[in-house]
Formats: structure tokens, C-alpha cells, sequence
């Protein structure tokens, strides 16, 4: 664990919190294409402005049941 909070101080929470805010964007534009080609309903409940989310993003998949939880 020391290790790992070394890691963080070294990168800086700046560096860190942009790397967070450039991945969930990333995952965002990715579902919303995903939902648009596939006529998916995926709803994304977190909200949309950076700044009043944190690093991830809460979804609800209508209609499809166990066939996301299926492996």
C-alpha cells in the first residue's frame, strides 16, 4: 500500500483527476455509440458535466435482463 500511495503522490492529483475525467469520457462516448448501433437502450444515470461526477459512470441496460449478466 505504501508503495502504491507513493505512485499517486508522484503523479500529482492534477495529473491523476485528468487521466480519471479523460478515461470516464472516453467510456461515456463509447456507450452512447455502442447504444446508437445497436439500438441498445443504455441509459447513463450519472450526470453528464465532468465536474458533478465523480470517476465512474452508473448505467441502466432496459430490456435485456440476464443477457448482460450471461457468460
Amino acid at each position: 500500500m505504501l508503495a502504491s500511495l507513493a505512485e499517486f503522490r508522484a503523479a500529482g492529483m492534477e495529473r491523476l483527476r485528468a487521466k480519471s475525467l479523460d478515461l470516464t469520457a472516453f467510456l461515456e462516448s463509447g456507450m452512447h455509440a455502442v447504444a446508437a448501433s445497436t439500438g441498445s437502450r443504455l441509459e447513463i444515470l450519472t450526470p453528464s458535466d465532468p465536474a458533478a461526477r465523480g470517476c465512474q459512470l452508473s448505467l441502466v441496460a432496459h430490456g435485456h435482463g440476464k443477457a448482460l449478466s450471461s457468460t
